[in-house]
């Protein structure tokens, strides 16, 4: 564009001689108003709350389905171990003997109600002739953290009719637990001496059977033996067990047995009563209670 053209768009002040045709300017068109929605951080909070405690209770509700709570020990000969979650479902079956081997080998009980699975062991005891129709004794121990614990497992057993359970708790009322030995000196001495003998190994297994297992050949009187005077620990309790190839539950009864009964006098007798007949046991304990 030339000088004086430009010159002739501009008047005297210097502005354009353009004429302004619009009295106003519409903004309409440019600006724009946007609506926000105020965030309810409460309403976040609480959804967020939830969520985690949701995760908390499903976490424990794991942890509890398969952490054991109580556990079992079933005598039918067969021993076997049961262990509970804290809904008292079947969590774990294991073996305790030989015979429990063959005994549980098709048994699948996992998540199983105990009430389910004790009819489960009924129908199985009938199936190998440890049960009959008219007979079905069992030695059932019951190990919890708590006797309140312990005896609600109990009342459960207790509504099975179909078995005929003499139940130990590991604890009594009073939170005493079974491993604490009141017994005699000599009582004492008889469990220390067989630890002895078992840790030693100084007898001779003979030939001689007795209910499908082998009689140990020790010392028939007591006056033969030279008595400790040490208390018997749990742990040794539990490997004498082990020794014998019992349940702690089955070795407890034929203590009792032993302490109280004047017809098992010796070390000999102690282990005949370990070998003896699940149902042979219950009666005479029931003859001494």
């Amino acid at each position: 564009m030339k000088l004086k053209e430009f010159n002739k768009i501009l008047n005297n002040s210097a502005k354009f001689n353009i004429s302004n045709r619009s009295e106003e300017i519409s903004l309409d068109n440019y600006v724009f108003q946007h609506n926000y929605k105020r965030k309810n951080t409460l309403k976040t909070f609480a959804l967020t709350l939830s969520s985690i405690i949701l995760v908390l209770m499903f976490s424990f509700y794991l942890y509890y389905n398969s952490t054991p709570y109580v556990v079992l020990t079933i005598d039918i000969n067969p021993s076997i171990e049961v262990k509970l979650n804290r809904f008292n479902r079947v969590i774990e079956v294991s073996s305790l003997n030989d015979d429990a081997l063959n005994f549980i080998s098709d048994i699948d009980a996992k998540r199983m109600p105990l009430n389910d699975f004790l009819d489960l062991i009924y129908e199985k005891g009938l199936e190998e002739n440890y049960f009959t129709d008219t007979k079905a004794n069992a030695l059932i121990g019951i190990y919890g953290s708590t006797f309140s614990s312990e005896n609600k497992v109990l009342s459960l057993i207790n509504e099975s009719s179909k078995i005929n359970s003499l139940s130990i708790l590991y604890h009594s009322e009073n939170q005493e637990s079974m491993f604490n030995i009141d017994s005699g000196e000599n009582d004492e001495s008889v469990l220390s001496s067989i630890i002895d003998y078992y840790n030693n190994k100084s007898s001779e297994i003979v030939s001689s059977e007795y209910g499908g297992d082998y009689v140990l050949e020790v010392p028939n009187t007591r006056d033969s033996i030279e008595f400790s005077t040490l208390p018997v620990t749990e742990e040794e309790f539990i490997d004498l067990a082990n020794d014998l190839d019992i349940s702690i539950t089955k070795l407890n009864i034929v203590r009792f047995i032993f302490e109280n009964s004047t017809d098992y006098t010796t070390i000999s007798d102690f282990i005949e009563l370990a070998n003896s007949d699940i149902s042979d046991l219950i009666e005479l304990y029931s003859t001494l209670e």
